[in-house]
């Protein structure tokens, strides 16, 4: 049997119960209106305009969504970006501390060496000791950077920060990271001294050194102690170079620090969050 013939065999079976299907009646009313009207491009029209217009609405609909969901991320981001400012800001005073330390301890340095070295009869024994005691101090560096990784993890800087912000907040971080670990080999020199300190005294003696009043000064064995002990001078030494070093380096993270402030201040300020 040809197949142009299965319609007329498939339609009285799907309708042998005389009653039309719903979609079947659907089409004939159809079919009958656009009959007694004699309008079937009007009414044609008439339809497509309103599937575009269900279409348009859809899509404005999609784009508003989209629209406030985009600026709820931005809104967010910029919050994220001031609590990196906050931590940055906390890095400087903590940066700050290094420095001070560091030339406290250049200075200390510059005082003993040439007493060690020339053999030389110690003036000021208070402030010969306080600054042997000011060696043995060790900087213990702890890294905040919590937010910084969540964001680069997130790809949020690419996608809504200035790309010269983001350059100068990786430049700070490398910076800071690089001195952080290159300064756990020169903390050794300050543990040693320490040790030493504990090794060349009396008890008697680093009570003494703990008042630090004036009053109650070490005795001659302590200082004839720290003159023969061989290490002293180097470990003094090296103190003082790697004190100049870092006094430079952690001078250049707060710099970067302060220009990355500036950008985050300028970009992220509370003036400029967009209204939910």
């Amino acid at each position: 049997m040809p197949r142009s013939c299965w319609p007329y065999l498939i339609i009285p079976y799907l309708t042998k119960s005389n009653q039309p299907l719903p979609m079947i009646n659907f089409f004939r009313k159809i079919r009958k209106k656009l009959a007694d009207d004699n309008k079937p491009i009007k009414y044609m029209r008439y339809a497509i305009g309103e599937i575009v217009l269900v279409v348009i609405g859809i899509l404005i609909a999609l784009q508003i969504n989209n629209w406030n969901e985009d600026r709820k991320s931005k809104n967010g981001f910029q919050q994220t970006m001031l609590g990196l400012a906050e931590d940055i800001r906390n890095d400087t005073t903590i940066i700050q501390h290094y420095i001070s330390v560091l030339q406290t301890q250049e200075k200390a340095a510059q005082l003993i060496i040439p007493i060690l070295e020339n053999r030389e009869t110690i003036v000021d024994s208070m402030a010969f000791f306080s600054a042997f005691l000011g060696m043995s101090f060790a900087l213990n560096m702890d890294l905040n950077m919590e937010i910084w990784d969540e964001l680069r993890k997130s790809g949020l800087p690419k996608v809504y920060a200035d790309p010269q912000l983001v350059s100068k907040i990786q430049n700070y971080y490398h910076k800071y990271k690089g001195a952080a670990r290159n300064w756990e080999d020169e903390s050794q020199p300050r543990i040693e001294i320490r040790g030493l300190k504990y090794d060349l005294m009396d008890q008697t003696d680093l009570n003494k050194m703990r008042l630090a009043d004036g009053t109650n000064l070490p005795s001659q064995k302590a200082i004839k102690a720290i003159f023969n002990e061989k290490r002293v001078v180097s470990l003094i030494k090296r103190i003082d170079f790697t004190s100049t070093y870092f006094i430079n380096i952690f001078m250049g993270c707060k710099v970067r620090a302060i220009e990355v402030l500036e950008l985050i201040d300028g970009q992220y300020g509370t003036n400029k969050e967009e209204p939910l």
